[in-house]
């Protein structure tokens, strides 16, 4: 995406510029939404200070978590901050989401719906 070499880019919050550099070409996109959807009613030092808030734990944030630190400033529920639990807690491998998982575990497996109807009235009827 060459929004780098853009006016509009050039006119964005130094935060901003760094945080879409940061970003894979779904993440522009997702952002790019974020922005079109937030600068519609807000101006930019409210989702710009969201931006800043979200990246302090040193990760890139998604634009869920600066939507989500956005919505939290503009209805002053304050921002939380990470917990640290005075118990060990194992870590979690990653999860992955998507159709991808459901379509390999029916991989092989096809089902035919009609006669799975006509096979369960016949049962119901005494009928093999």
């Amino acid at each position: 995406m060459a929004l780098k070499y853009t006016k509009f880019y050039e006119q964005l919050p130094q935060e901003w510029q760094t945080y879409l550099d940061n970003c894979n070409v779904p993440e522009k996109s997702e952002a790019l939404k974020l922005l079109s959807n937030i600068l519609k009613d807000s101006e930019f030092n409210q989702i710009t200070k969201a931006v800043i808030i979200a990246s302090e734990n040193g990760q890139h944030p998604s634009t869920d978590s600066i939507k989500q630190v956005f919505y939290q400033l503009i209805n002053r529920r304050g921002i939380r901050k990470t917990i640290q639990p005075s118990h060990y807690l194992p870590s979690i491998p990653q999860a992955t989401r998507g159709l991808s998982h459901y379509d390999q575990m029916m991989k092989g497996e096809r089902y035919d719906f009609d006669n799975l109807v006509v096979k369960k009235f016949r049962r119901k009827n005494n009928e093999y």
